[in-house]
């Protein structure tokens, strides 16, 4: 971040006055060379490049979540039993518990970035 936010200091894209003219941000209303192709970095790394990490993470944690309760309904099959779980049936599984958790974050993490995205 700190690399990526230094960038301007050394001649690569640039910062300017923002909304009311209370706070800086970097340049996106410039449309020179420069500041396009730092535009379409931070666009790259600071947005998508996250947004991939993330997504991947939570893939492999849902991946995982049903690889290891499959695990247990075999287990549960082999012990000639009904499951392994001792929760209430009408509880919600915990897997799908937290699939919808990792598409809920993957969703607000979007929203709250988008716009910034798209005004660069």
């Amino acid at each position: 971040s700190v690399g990526i936010a230094m960038c301007p200091f050394f001649g690569w894209g640039g910062y300017g006055p923002e909304g009311i003219l209370t706070s800086c941000s970097f340049d996106y209303l410039s449309q020179d060379i420069s500041t396009i192709t730092y535009n379409l970095f931070m666009i790259i790394f600071d947005f998508f490049l996250p947004l991939c990490i993330i997504m991947g993470s939570y893939a492999m944690i849902v991946k995982a979540i049903f690889a290891h309760e499959e695990a247990m309904r075999a287990q549960a099959a082999k012990m000639n039993v009904k499951s392994l779980r001792t929760a209430d049936a009408n509880e919600q599984r915990a897997e799908i518990r937290i699939a919808k958790t990792a598409i809920f974050n993957i969703a607000l993490w979007i929203i709250c970035w988008t716009p910034y995205t798209v005004i660069t």
